[in-house]
């Protein structure tokens, strides 16, 4: 995600001049945020929005972290509650619809 966001800052810093950089690069940036699946999730979209949920570099990165940290069957998660919901790392994937998601893909897209 750094090496992304950095190429993202030097692409809009060589084709825009220095005093509209800083106010193209947050406005472009804001719909693949939102798209990300971080803040609307993506069973949540509307269905011509979901196409744009594939463009958003966000989207692989914030999966492929939650999935690096809460998939590969890791075991329980700590809790010192008498009952804890998301005790099991599946649950906290499906919390964010992404349990049948492979890393291996969301890898090789931010490498491209």
């Amino acid at each position: 995600m750094g090496w992304t966001a950095q190429m993202y800052g030097m692409v809009a810093g060589c084709i825009c001049p220095v005093e509209v950089s800083p106010f193209v690069v947050p406005s472009s940036i804001v719909p693949m945020v939102l798209f990300s699946g971080f803040f609307i999730r993506y069973g949540e979209l509307l269905d011509m929005y979901k196409p744009l949920t594939y463009v958003s570099h966000f989207r692989y990165g914030f999966e492929g972290l939650a999935l690096a940290t809460y998939g590969f069957n890791r075991t329980e998660i700590g809790c010192e509650e008498m009952f804890c919901y998301y005790r099991k790392s599946r649950k906290v994937l499906e919390l964010l619809e992404i349990q049948n998601s492979n890393y291996w893909l969301r890898r090789d897209v931010l490498l491209l």
